[in-house]
């Protein structure tokens, strides 16, 4: 015989069942993916640097260290690097625009080497040698040109100075000296995160000295006739590193002109005297 229960007990056994998926309140939507930036917009975002890399040398066999190495940018804006060469006779200088450079390599007592028009095209990278030869009589000529007028407020000149990792290098000692000789030279250091700034230089050829502790000097002749960015690549001294007699000189300080004697004063006329 079958007992059927009472309807009290069965809704209180379909009370007590969990909730299905159909009696669940919606949950929110996912949001949806990001699509990844395409790698066109990555490259547009990103700068197209490339890299000069090379070595100076007399012949294959004898590299030229301590040449200074001048890159300077044909297109504008006025940008110049510069650096040294190491015991090797290599050079390098990194993070450089697309666009066309005039390579120079230059010692006080080697013909200086000029490589025109060279082309960087990112990613790829520039190498070259250069071959310098001795100058007859042991020093390269002067040739540089006298200032020319002086500007209303001159020109400003900004820079780093860095090593070939591209670290800062702090407390480098700058020395700017006009190739003329007709103004006083002009001396700053870099500062901790190795930029410097000098406002207000007269236009003409400057030459630059920069000199870091324990780093190759580096020794330019800079024709500055708009406002210029300076990158100052240096190089670590090898440790049987020989100084070229140049950097053995102290440099000169200009002295200042004695001060003025003061005006001897007129004898005082004795009282009562007679008038001349």
């Amino acid at each position: 015989m079958i007992r059927l229960a009472p309807l009290a007990w069965c809704l209180a056994a379909l009370t007590a069942l969990p909730a299905t998926a159909q009696d669940a309140p919606p949950s929110p939507p996912a949001p949806a993916p990001v699509p990844p930036a395409s790698a066109a917009a990555t490259d547009q975002a990103a700068p197209r640097l490339s890299r000069i890399q090379g070595t100076v040398v007399l012949s294959r066999r004898n590299p030229v260290v301590g040449a200074t190495v001048l890159l300077t940018a044909l297109d504008p804006p006025r940008r110049v690097w510069v650096t040294s060469t190491d015991d090797r006779g290599e050079f390098r200088m990194d993070a450089l625009p697309e666009g066309s450079y005039r390579l120079e390599a230059r010692r006080p007592d080697l013909a200086s080497v000029i490589r025109d028009r060279l082309a960087l095209h990112p990613p790829f990278r520039a190498v070259v040698e250069l071959t310098m030869h001795p100058v007859e009589g042991g020093a390269t000529p002067d040739t540089t040109a006298a200032p020319g007028p002086d500007a209303a407020a001159g020109l400003h000149v900004t820079g780093h100075t860095v090593d070939r990792a591209g670290t800062p290098i702090p407390d480098a000692r700058l020395r700017w000296v006009d190739a003329a000789g007709r103004r006083d030279p002009a001396n700053l250091q870099s500062g901790e995160d190795g930029s410097f700034a000098l406002q207000g230089l007269p236009p003409g050829t400057w030459r630059l000295e920069v000199m870091g502790v324990g780093f190759l000097p580096v020794r330019v002749d800079l024709p500055v006739d708009e406002d210029t960015a300076v990158t100052a690549v240096l190089v670590k001294q090898s440790a049987g590193h020989e100084p070229l007699p140049l950097d053995l000189i102290p440099p000169e300080e200009a002295i200042p002109p004695p001060a003025p004697k003061a005006a001897a004063a007129a004898p005082a006329k004795p009282a009562g005297g007679k008038p001349e």
